[in-house]
């Protein structure tokens, strides 16, 4: 890693301390003083090696926690094909990256949609294929870039996964040249120009994951998105859904205490809330989703 940082967004070297090693994360959280963009330096490992190392852990189960989430997840996305009405004139091939065990695009399969995956996890991946039936490919994105992909997708989405990216210009460029001219790039992360951030700050959930190295604005998302050669249609806050289970999750990581998330994991444990069917849909305004068009 380099010893200075560069901005992702507009490749300064100049940078003010947000929160320190340990404070909000296990890395050192900074804002770059030329552009705004929020993000976590020194990264002391590449996300990818990390979910690919994923791999070598124990293969998934229906009743694992982060597959139960996923599912918390899909009553949010399906707005997504409905809005893409107003953008696209049919249902085409869609290309879902960072797709996980894929409970969206089975949806989305469902709905009509010619679908194709990509997912670093290998444990993901055979999860998806066994349970969904789905094509989903176990890489980067980055593989996929060649004349076999090229202008061949309609529908690209990033559904939580820009901020885990490594190197997001480089990435978006990648699936700007996957969709065809007219096609649509869908993105949905975090955003921190937000009343729950203020209030927070470092216990905010999102700033509190290890694995989110980016940390957006509609304004640095804005220019990011525009930088690499899309227009921008329309974006929005968002809310989520939530477990009951997941719920109390979030309380434990925004408390920072280990022996309390330890004591609020073994109630979830017992009662089996993350699989309870009582559901709480938030829309604390700290979560964006845009839509662009490549020209």
């Amino acid at each position: 890693m380099p010893d200075l940082p560069t901005c992702n967004l507009c490749g300064s070297s100049a940078y003010s301390v947000i929160f320190k090693e340990f404070v909000a994360q296990v890395h050192q959280i900074v804002k770059c003083e030329k552009c705004g963009l929020m993000y976590a330096f020194p990264v002391h490992e590449l996300n990818s090696d990390i979910y690919v190392n994923l791999s070598q852990q124990a293969p998934m189960k229906e009743d694992d926690a982060s597959i139960l989430q996923s599912l918390d997840k899909l009553s949010d996305y399906r707005r997504i094909p409905v809005e893409l009405q107003k953008h696209i004139c049919s249902k085409g091939r869609i290309l879902d990256v960072g797709c996980y065990v894929g409970t969206f695009l089975y949806y989305l399969k469902s709905q009509g949609w010619d679908v194709v995956g990509v997912e670093l996890d290998s444990r993901a991946v055979r999860f998806a294929r066994h349970r969904f039936g789905l094509r989903i490919l176990n890489s980067s994105l980055e593989s996929l870039d060649n004349a076999n992909y090229h202008d061949s997708f309609d529908v690209v989405t990033f559904l939580h996964v820009i901020e885990h990216l490594d190197d997001p210009s480089s990435t978006v460029k990648v699936a700007l040249r996957l969709l065809k001219h007219g096609g649509v790039f869908v993105v949905e992360t975090p955003t921190y120009d937000s009343l729950i951030f203020r209030l927070l700050g470092r216990r905010e959930r999102s700033v509190s994951c290890d694995g989110h190295i980016f940390f957006y604005t509609a304004k640095t998302l804005s220019k990011l998105l525009e930088r690499t050669g899309f227009e921008i249609l329309e974006w929005r806050k968002v809310g989520r859904t939530l477990s009951l289970g997941r719920l109390i999750w979030n309380v434990g990581v925004m408390l920072k205490s280990v022996t309390v998330q330890r004591a609020l994991q073994r109630v979830t444990d017992a009662r089996n809330l993350n699989s309870n069917s009582l559901h709480i849909y938030l829309h604390m305004r700290d979560m964006i989703r845009f839509y662009c068009r490549k020209p």
